[in-house]
């Protein structure tokens, strides 16, 4: 639009240039190696850390590259820098004890799953169990760790599971009504991918929190989180594959490797 008056010019002028402005500074925010403050982090790398470490604190933060952070946190003990990195589907967080030398191959049992999950959920407690073994056996067969046939096993693997903000809709497309609805877009998104967008559907925050354990001592050598809004109703297909991906970049940098 032309400015008509002066006024009217350096008005425009003046919103131009902020918007330069906030340009180049989310620019630099995102950029490989910035130093950010805790305030600017994306809220999915809040709210993945705060099921990580949840008695933590964000101190700072740095911008390794795109989607990925490195954080500094207090209050806990030995895991004081988490890692996460923001993708499509879901948001990362992982953390582990930098001063363990950690085994590179080994055996591993699965011990305990636990969850929030309602009876009548469409997530059904046994299968998201046995959809977690699965990809448990799959990414930890690729890194030489195998299942403990007898006797202890090397490290031990629990998982909480958690399903909250479940939003049934009658239209999926109502959704983009709400004043929430950037935080349910990839979702819808992928409903409407799977022909879901006029059906009745459930949408809901998914989370999951792995650690791994020494069998010996029983510290905590890896914890890793999982975040993700995603449409609840899909095939088993679907969720089987969801949940390999999730795993899968839970342990992506498991075990780290010998300095």
């Amino acid at each position: 639009m032309i400015a008509n008056t002066p006024v009217e010019a350096i008005t425009q002028f003046g919103v131009m240039l902020a918007f330069g402005i906030i340009v180049i500074v989310m620019f630099a925010v995102f950029a490989s190696g910035t130093s950010i403050g805790r305030f600017l982090l994306p809220r999915a790398v809040t709210d993945v850390v705060s099921k990580l470490l949840p008695q933590s604190f964000i101190t700072d933060a740095e911008a390794t590259a795109t989607g990925d952070f490195i954080l500094q946190v207090s209050g806990t003990q030995r895991l004081t820098s988490v890692h996460v990195h923001r993708g499509v589907e879901m948001t990362i967080a992982w953390a582990y004890d930098e001063s363990i030398e950690f085994p590179q191959t080994g055996t591993y049992a699965f011990s305990s799953f636990q969850h929030n999950l309602k009876a009548n959920s469409a997530l059904k407690p046994q299968k998201v169990k046995a959809r977690i073994e699965k990809a448990l056996a799959d990414t930890l067969t690729s890194k030489q760790f195998q299942t403990s046939e007898t006797g202890a096993a090397d490290i031990g693997i629990s998982v909480f599971g958690a399903l909250e903000k479940e939003v049934s809709l009658q239209a999926i497309t109502e959704t983009f009504d709400r004043p929430d609805d950037d935080e349910w877009r990839e979702a819808i998104h992928t409903a409407m991918t799977h022909g879901r967008d006029e059906e009745v559907t459930t949408l809901g925050r998914g989370s999951l929190v792995l650690d791994i354990v020494d069998s010996r001592t029983k510290e905590v050598l890896w914890r890793a989180a999982a975040i993700s809004n995603m449409l609840v109703d899909v095939s088993d297909t679907e969720k089987e594959r969801r949940m390999g991906v999730a795993v899968s970049e839970m342990l992506r940098r498991f075990p780290p490797s010998r300095v």
